[in-house]
């Protein structure tokens, strides 16, 4: 009877940082990456597009801070990612209500920014290749998926070794014939979404990445697929 092996468990299995994640596959490469943070005004004259409800002990004029892990590229678009964790005593199943959860946060953040981008003149009413990934470290099993999150846009356990093919793959699934990556203010949107206190918020940029990852002895490198 044969039995079956353990697979050896490495830092891919433990990570929970995205930023870690994308300083060891995209440093040096034409991607850009980082953080998009900004800010949610949760008072009572509060803009009624905010992406979610304030719990209550925020609705006395207090603020809801967003930070948005980010891959842009001047060529294909620009895609924001949540982690989904579980804790040590969860059910497997609770996987399915975590990657609901994050990827309907994402969808309404990315209709944000949007909202916030063609409040500029400039980019009112462009097709803009944008879109949204969730990344677990656990193994997504097809029954685990939810049903309402189309299989591209999981990155799990199994796929984050080829993080980078993942990303180009979701590239493609958010590029439609009314989508298309335009090369002539390609760079104009990455310098809209990284520029500092800009219109969407602040960028902290992979300068400030990197520098956090090799503090911590770049623990990723050799496990996944890097992108020159």
């Amino acid at each position: 009877m044969k039995t079956k092996r353990k697979r050896k468990q490495n830092e891919l299995d433990r990570f929970h940082d995205l930023g870690d994640l994308f300083t060891a596959v995209y440093q040096g490469s034409d991607y850009r990456f980082g953080e998009l943070h900004f800010a949610e005004p949760m008072g009572p004259d509060e803009c009624p597009d905010h992406l979610i409800d304030p719990p209550d002990f925020m609705k006395g004029g207090w603020t809801w801070h967003h930070e948005i892990p980010t891959i842009l590229h001047p060529e294909k678009g620009v895609l924001f990612f949540r982690m989904a964790y579980l804790r040590d005593d969860d059910h497997p199943r609770a996987l399915t209500r975590r990657l609901e959860e994050k990827h309907k946060e994402l969808t309404r953040l990315e209709w944000k920014i949007r909202h916030r981008l063609e409040g500029l003149d400039f980019w009112k009413d462009r097709p803009i290749v944008m879109g949204v990934g969730v990344v677990t470290q656990y193994r997504c099993h097809r029954r685990l998926r939810p049903k309402s999150v189309d299989a591209p846009v999981i990155i799990d356990r199994d796929a984050l070794p080829r993080f980078a093919s993942r990303v180009d793959d979701l590239f493609d699934y958010y590029t439609t014939p009314e989508a298309q990556p335009i090369d002539e203010w390609s760079q104009r949107l990455i310098r809209t979404i990284t520029a500092d206190q800009g219109h969407l918020g602040s960028f902290v940029d992979e300068e400030s990445l990197i520098s956090t990852y090799d503090e911590w002895d770049r623990p990723l490198d050799g496990l996944v697929e890097t992108v020159e």
